[in-house]
């Protein structure tokens, strides 16, 4: 298991127990920014879904949804 994939794992555990909506959206952010990274933009959307459907939202992870949204859209094409 390489660094990547263990940071993974503990940001899926903050995104678990936070409670906090900033630490949650930043770890959110933060997980699909990796995954735009490898190119895995459906994986990044739907950690960033999560934020719209438990209505919290930030700025950052508003528009990181619009563009995996937009990019997966395409990708379907």
């Amino acid at each position: 298991m390489n660094k990547m994939q263990e940071a993974i794992i503990l940001y899926n555990e903050i995104l678990a127990r936070s409670t906090d909506n900033k630490v949650f959206c930043e770890a959110v952010a933060e997980v699909a920014i990796h995954y735009m990274k490898e190119r895995d933009f459906y994986e990044a959307f739907s950690y960033l879904k999560r934020t719209h459907l438990l209505k919290v939202r930030s700025k950052p992870t508003d528009s990181l949804l619009r563009l995996a949204e937009g990019l997966t859209f395409l990708m379907k094409k």
